[in-house]
């Protein structure tokens, strides 16, 4: 877990942030008028802000063990957010799916694919798949509380509701 915490997670940000946006950036200037641009600049959208929600989790773990341990507000909101990783998985498969069908039946996947369908799409799929996931995490968790009567402190924890 330590090295998750101090090793990892720093490494992944570090490159995960400037990766992202200069990935976004290169597709959004090759034009966004291709299926595979479009995808690709929306699955580079989706792990910055996925990699921008790790970077908020990690400083509020961080606050929450050194100035305050009953801080879960955050922990439960920001984590329902997380729901774009599941918007990055489906794009994922969306891009390899695409790829594998232009590679079998170029003209076929020219004649059927056309890009603003597939963008209509990939968005809605998307936001639907992510509001779903937002509703199902926030109202899953709650804030328990546990009294430690040899310390004479209560700790808090995320639980999972009934």
């Amino acid at each position: 877990m330590a090295v998750t915490c101090w090793l990892s997670i720093p490494i992944l940000l570090f490159l995960g942030i400037p990766g992202n946006v200069v990935s976004a950036m290169v597709f959004y200037r090759q034009g966004l008028g291709e299926r595979i641009n479009v995808c690709l600049f929306l699955l580079a959208l989706a792990d910055l802000v996925n990699v921008v929600i790790l970077l908020l989790l990690y400083v509020e773990n961080r606050v929450r063990k050194h100035v305050s341990p009953d801080t879960w507000f955050i922990a439960i909101y920001l984590g329902s957010v997380r729901s774009v990783e599941w918007a990055s998985h489906f794009l994922s498969a969306v891009i390899a799916c695409e790829r594998c069908f232009c590679v079998v039946s170029p003209l076929h996947a020219k004649r059927l694919l056309k890009t603003s369908t597939m963008t209509a799409i990939v968005v809605v799929c998307c936001v639907v798949l992510m509001a779903g996931m937002c509703f199902i995490i926030t109202s899953k968790l709650t804030v328990g509380f546990m009294h430690d009567p040899s310390a004479n402190i209560t700790r808090s924890f995320l639980a999972v509701t009934q």
